[in-house]
């Protein structure tokens, strides 16, 4: 993600910022980390911006709560990728946000990969993906800081984001 990349970024983004558009979302590490007077998100993932979103508006007990039952449940861990594999099997059949954060945390690498049918297909993330209490601690860091922003959340191609009332200090950042 880029995450890594932001201490590079950031120093190159204008000061004072009135809409910020971050046109390839992805992971929303550039999103989180802004300050705009209005922050308009889009990728074209439809699944990663709806997860996204719940977080940002959802209670953050309930999803940890949800994520909790849902690791308990199907007995999620580094090396169980049999539960792994059910609890893929379960996501896919219902596309529900906080399972696709909870999937993606025991999943290769932490990465949401899709194929053309929308199904969640990243392999397991043996001995190394986990919701550890350090990605615990991450997540309410994460949904208190967009729940302080304003937001808005678009699953579009690129092309249809209109930048008409973008503004003198208006930035959007492609990457």
């Amino acid at each position: 993600g880029k995450y890594k990349l932001l201490p590079q970024l950031m120093p190159l983004f204008p000061q004072n910022i009135s809409t910020f558009i971050d046109l390839f979302a992805g992971g929303f590490n550039v999103t989180v980390n802004m300050n705009a007077q209005k922050i308009i998100c889009n990728d074209l993932n439809y699944l990663v911006v709806e997860m996204v979103r719940t977080l940002t508006y959802a209670d953050i007990d309930i999803v940890l709560k949800r994520i909790d039952e849902k690791i308990t449940e199907y007995g999620l861990s580094k090396e169980n990728e049999e539960g792994f594999k059910a609890f893929r099997d379960f996501y896919n059949s219902n596309h529900n946000p906080i399972d696709l954060l909870t999937l993606s945390s025991f999943s290769f690498n932490y990465q949401f990969r899709f194929n053309s049918n929308l199904e969640f297909n990243n392999p397991f993330g043996r001995n190394r993906s986990q919701f550890s209490e350090a990605m615990r601690q991450n997540l309410i860091l994460f949904m208190e800081e967009m729940k302080k922003k304003n937001l808005e959340f678009y699953s579009r191609d690129f092309r249809e984001i209109s930048v008409d009332n973008l503004g003198e200090n208006g930035f959007i950042y492609c990457d």
